[in-house]
């Protein structure tokens, strides 16, 4: 049987499904908690969805606010066939520069439209960000990062291609229920089949760089997005970028690039210095920068959101949760979390800062941020990072 086949058989039958199991554990809401970024056009047209009434001209409100926005585009579509035109494109997708966890979702609603040919190669592009150590806090601002939606968004993701073991395993993540829309997605959404793969995308200047142990995500467009991400089994990058100093500054993280199919050579701009632009050079293990634009009057640092159970420098141990900072000349960062060792080493002399974080949602969900100073007069920048 072909992996449609498989997949339509365990759905209808319940035997492999794993979501079967997580809706059967009660990890379900009873009903959608609309705050934050739920109480959003998006936010309040899905939970509509998942549970159809008679639609009201609050609804209809909603609809008309989101309608440039893709996923709230396909809800509709899904309510008012009749009277919403709808051509969903990959291209389109892309260009509007989503986060991950949205185009997930687009894709499998894209598939509940019947739109199956944009549905799979979305999803099909989204695969690269999956696997034992998912990326998907990459293109993601901060604002809109939600680590039980990633995990969910992406878990049917999987599903849909058949993955049910890699499924299962991101269901086991979520701690807290999850909102009623997921539940209505899992029941509606067909499978997919794998296509081609590719761990680049020049158009839009998306490397993803693989290793035994260790993945890496790298953008050169984006809109105020982190410049990439990294997992290392346990420990994870969930945020790296150039930032506007002070490091308070808000909305100075992160690329400001359009998606133009011209990334210019490795080129890209910074989002909290507009005049500044960097050169971005990667592998799997190292991250050289040049900036061009830097000067005493627009100082900048490159950061790191980090999520780990401890940070070593020299022979201090610091903790998430603390009061506890660094700020010095230290090159090396050792980062630690379940038997997972990342280091971070600058090699050069940057002035450097260490600060832990509340772990309570904000800023990727991180534990600590580091910050290194690009100084006006020495605009490289390389960072070694490693498992050690």
């Amino acid at each position: 049987m072909d992996t449609l086949g498989i997949l339509s058989s365990s759905i209808q039958s319940g035997r492999e499904d794993p979501w079967t199991a997580f809706a059967d554990s009660g990890m379900i809401q009873n009903e959608p908690h609309l705050k934050g970024a739920r109480s959003s056009p998006y936010g309040i047209i899905r939970a509509f969805w998942a549970n159809p009434q008679e639609i009201s001209p609050e609804i209809e409100l909603q609809m008309r606010l989101g309608k440039a926005h893709l996923p709230s585009q396909a809800i509709t579509y899904l309510l008012q066939k009749a009277k919403t035109p709808f051509a969903p494109s990959f291209e389109e997708a892309l260009s509007q520069q989503l986060n991950l966890i949205e185009l997930c979702q687009l894709a499998l609603l894209w598939g509940v439209a019947g739109e199956m040919g944009p549905a799979r190669e979305l999803a099909n592009w989204l695969l690269k960000f999956a696997g034992d150590r998912p990326l998907f806090s990459f293109w993601c601002k901060e604002s809109e990062f939600d680590e039980t939606e990633g995990w969910v968004s992406f878990a049917l993701l999987l599903r849909s291609f058949g993955k049910f073991k890699e499924a299962e395993e991101y269901l086991k993540k979520i701690k807290s229920p999850v909102d009623p829309f997921f539940h209505a997605l899992a029941i509606k959404a067909p499978p997919f089949s794998i296509g081609e793969q590719s761990l680049e995308d020049p158009k839009r200047g998306v490397s993803v760089y693989a290793a035994e142990k260790m993945r890496m995500a790298i953008a050169l467009s984006g809109k105020g997005t982190p410049l990439g991400v990294l997992s290392a089994s346990g420990v994870e990058i969930r945020a790296m970028g150039p930032q506007a100093l002070p490091i308070g500054s808000k909305g100075k993280f992160g690329i400001q690039r359009a998606v133009d199919g011209n990334p210019m050579n490795g080129w890209t701009r910074c989002k909290g210095i507009l005049e500044c632009w960097m050169e971005v050079k990667a592998d799997i293990k190292n991250l050289s920068l040049n900036f061009v634009g830097v000067g005493k009057e627009a100082l900048l640092g490159f950061v790191f959101y980090i999520k780990a159970d401890e940070c070593k420098v020299g022979s201090e141990i610091f903790k998430p949760k603390s009061l506890k900072r660094y700020s010095g000349s230290a090159s090396r960062f050792l980062f630690s979390m379940r038997g997972s060792r990342l280091q971070i080493d600058a090699g050069a002399s940057h002035k450097a800062q260490l600060i832990p974080l509340a772990e309570e949602g904000e800023y990727w969900n991180s534990s600590f941020l580091l910050s290194f100073e690009i100084h006006p007069f020495e605009t490289k920048a390389h960072f070694k990072i490693d498992i050690v």
